[in-house]
C-alpha cells in the first residue's frame, strides 16, 4: 500500500490531492498500480503529508517537523522534559504505522506535550494577549464545535432515513432530502450521491461530481454507481475502467456481482452492451 501511495505522489498533482484525500490518490492510480487494499489513510503520517500536500509542501512539512523535534531533543534539560518527549515520541512512532493522529484524543495530548517541552526549551519571551482576543477565540472555538456537533446530528439522522428508504421501510425522498450544512459538506455530498440514481442524459458536471464523491468514498456501491452512470451516458471506456477499479479494490466477487447487474440492464439500456462486451467474468 505504501509503495502504491508513493507512486500516487510521484504521478499526482504537484500540490497534492488535498487533506484527508488518500482514497482519491489511491483510486487515481489503481489501474496502473493495483493494490487490493482500499484505504482512506496511508498508516504513516509522513506519507500522509506527501499525499495531502504534494512533494513540495509535504516535503517542507516533513523537514520542519523533523527539525523541530531534533531541536527539542537537543535542548531539553529536565527529567520531566525527557519523559514528555518520550511520550510524544511514542505517539509519533504509532503514527508511522497507524493513524492515531487523526483523532483528537491523541492529537491534542501530543500538542500539549510538545508545547510544554517547547516552553521549557525556548527563550523566556512574554507576549501579552488581550483578554478580549483570547475570550473571543474561545467563544469562536466553542461555536465551531457546537456547529460541527449539530451538523453531524443532522447528517446522522439523514443517513438513518436513507437506510430506511433503502430497506423500503420509508418513502423515498430523493437527493433533495439531503440537509444543507456549512462544515461537513463531504458527508452531505456522499448522502446526496447515495440518493442519486444514475440515468441517461446526465450532464458532464453531474458525472464529474459523481466521480469526485466516488473517489473520496470508494466503497463498492460508489464505484459501481459511477461506472453505471458513465455507461448510461456514453462514456464506455470510463465505465469499463471503473469496473476494473472495482475489481482491483474490492475483489472478483463484488466485480462479478456488479457486472451481472449491468448485464441485466442491457435490455433496458442498450448502450450498456458496449460496456459489458468483452469484460472478463
Amino acid at each position: 500500500m505504501w509503495s502504491q501511495l508513493f507512486y500516487a505522489v510521484i504521478k499526482g498533482p504537484l500540490w497534492g490531492y488535498g487533506w484527508n484525500q488518500v482514497s482519491v490518490a489511491q483510486v487515481s492510480v489503481t489501474l496502473t498500480y493495483p493494490v487490493g487494499m482500499p484505504t482512506e489513510h496511508s498508516h504513516n503520517i509522513l506519507l500522509d503529508f506527501l499525499v495531502w500536500n504534494g512533494p513540495v509542501i509535504g516535503g517542507m512539512l516533513i523537514v520542519f517537523s523533523t527539525g523541530g523535534l531534533i531541536w527539542l531533543g537537543l535542548r531539553v534539560r529536565t527529567i520531566e522534559g525527557v519523559l514528555a518527549l518520550v511520550a510524544g515520541g511514542a505517539l509519533i512512532t504509532h503514527g508511522m504505522l497507524e493513524y492515531p493522529l487523526e483523532y483528537a484524543f491523541f492529537l491534542l495530548p501530543l500538542g500539549l506535550i510538545l508545547g510544554a517541552v517547547s516552553k521549557e526549551c525556548s527563550a523566556k519571551i512574554i507576549v501579552r494577549i488581550p483578554k478580549w482576543f483570547s475570550g473571543g477565540l474561545t467563544v469562536l472555538a466553542v461555536a465551531v464545535m457546537a456547529l460541527v456537533w449539530s451538523e453531524y446530528r443532522v447528517i446522522e439522522d439523514s443517513h438513518r432515513q436513507m437506510r430506511f428508504e433503502n430497506a423500503r421501510l420509508a418513502e423515498w425522498q430523493g437527493g433533495g432530502a439531503t440537509p444543507e450544512v456549512l462544515i461537513l459538506t463531504q458527508l452531505r455530498e456522499y448522502l446526496r450521491f447515495a440518493r442519486t440514481f444514475p440515468h441517461p442524459d446526465m450532464s458532464d458536471e453531474e458525472l464529474e461530481w459523481m466521480r469526485k464523491v466516488a473517489y473520496r468514498y470508494p466503497y463498492p456501491s460508489s464505484i459501481y454507481r459511477y461506472a453505471l452512470a458513465s455507461g448510461l451516458n456514453g462514456k464506455t471506456q470510463q465505465a469499463r475502467d471503473h469496473l476494473r477499479i472495482l475489481q482491483s479494490l474490492h475483489g472478483n466477487v463484488l466485480y462479478r456481482e456488479g457486472l451481472g447487474v449491468m448485464r441485466g440492464l442491457v435490455a433496458t439500456y442498450p448502450q450498456l452492451g458496449d460496456v459489458v462486451s468483452g469484460m472478463p467474468d
